[in-house]
């Protein structure tokens, strides 16, 4: 890719995604969600005749998580977090994203690298969508198998 600019890379070794199309190449893929973040995972397309690069890694911290000071500290806590053993975990020539969520803020560090390290897992097991669909009460418009519910009757309304 001669027009690309590359991923940035820290001094702890972890290269980070800093354009926006390289973080929106990433929806679609597995993805698992915490109580502390969401990470979404998906393989890099490689060019033909270029090698496959090491994991990169997105931060996603928006507004709505605090002010510059809160978000700035969610920032830290995660790159910190990938770095202590998310990073051995990564697969080559996949780029992660990790979209902070506001327990990122109060949820013990520990539990945070055992989420990623649990995340990092769970999204290479899986190919997206493997999980079927997220509706926990079968097709729409199917109301017989809901709680609370008895076939043949209003359901309580007057």
């Amino acid at each position: 890719m001669a027009g690309a600019e590359p991923a940035r890379t820290s001094q702890s070794g972890l290269r980070t995604i800093k354009r926006r199309a390289d973080f929106l190449a990433v929806r679609g893929g597995a993805r698992w969600a915490g109580p502390a973040f969401v990470i979404e995972a998906k393989l890099r397309p490689v060019p033909d005749g270029e090698t496959i690069g090491p994991a990169r890694f997105g931060l996603t911290v928006t507004k709505k998580l605090g002010n510059a000071v809160k978000r700035n500290r969610i920032r830290r806590r995660l790159k910190d977090a990938i770095r202590r053993g998310a990073i051995e975990l990564a697969q080559p020539g996949f780029d992660y994203v990790v979209i902070a969520r506001e327990q990122a803020l109060v949820r013990a560090f520990n539990q945070i690298e055992n989420d990623l390290r649990v995340a990092l897992g769970k999204v290479h097991k899986e190919p997206p969508g493997a999980n079927g669909p997220r509706r926990s009460h079968g097709p729409r418009g199917d109301k017989s198998n809901r709680p609370g519910r008895e076939p043949g009757t209003d359901g309580g309304r007057i």
